[in-house]
Formats: structure tokens, C-alpha cells, sequence
């Protein structure tokens, strides 16, 4: 079926996938244990706006661990995660600009919760009876 337009294109995709949702997910589920850095690579491109080139030589600038830490085992799903600046992007989805470095599980989790209120929240309990 032609389209005159890329808008067209997409919107008729669009709506074929949601009929065929399943034969898609079987589809990519086939196609992404055949090369499954395609999906990581596609994830990290859609959520930070960087390429698996990008993160493997900013892996590498951290001597191949966790920036904080200096592990050189992720943890986690297997692969270190992207530690970006949740003041300027605090959604999922990043901006691709703010992104500080490779952290393993461990350190992505406590880093979360110092840069939650939790941590100002914690410091005035301990000092409330000093």
C-alpha cells in the first residue's frame, strides 16, 4: 500500500501493529534473542539519547566499573546504569546532556536515595536529639 506521506506511513503502521500486536512482540521477542544488543541498544538511544558506541567508551573512561564505586561488576540486569541529573530531566526519558556516568546497581540505588528528600529528612532526625 503506497503512501504519499512519512505521516501517513507511520499511522498506518501504528495502527497494524496494535491489530497484530501479538505476531510484534513475537516477532521482536525472536529478533532480540538473536542480537540482544539491539534492544539495549535501542533502549539506551530512546531513554538517554546516546548510542551502545557512546556508553562502551564512557564505560572505558571509567576504567570499565562504576564511577563511584570502581566494581567492575554491574550488578543488577547485567550492564551498569546510565546515572544522569534527575534536576533537569526527572522523567524516564532523558535529554541525553546531563548524564554523569556508569553506575553499578549498588550505587545507582544509594545515589537515588541521597538525592531524595529522604536523606535531608534523615540528617534532622539523628540531629534532633544531639
Amino acid at each position: 500500500m503506497p503512501h504519499k506521506t512519512k505521516e501517513s506511513r507511520n499511522a498506518w503502521m501504528k495502527k497494524w501493529r496494535e491489530k497484530n500486536s501479538e505476531h510484534v512482540k513475537n516477532w521482536n521477542k525472536k529478533s532480540y534473542a538473536n542480537n540482544p544488543r539491539r534492544q539495549i541498544s535501542a533502549t539506551i538511544k530512546y531513554k538517554y539519547g546516546i548510542t551502545y558506541d557512546q556508553y562502551e567508551v564512557m564505560l572505558e573512561e571509567q576504567g570499565g566499573g562504576c564511577a563511584i564505586c570502581q566494581t567492575k561488576n554491574s550488578g543488577g540486569r547485567g550492564r551498569f546504569h546510565i546515572d544522569h541529573d534527575h534536576s533537569c530531566c526527572p522523567q524516564e526519558k532523558t535529554c541525553g546532556k546531563c548524564i554523569r556516568g556508569l553506575l553499578c546497581a549498588s550505587c545507582n540505588v544509594k545515589l537515588g536515595v541521597l538525592e531524595s528528600e529522604w536523606t535531608e529528612l534523615a540528617y534532622k532526625y539523628i540531629l534532633k536529639d544531639s
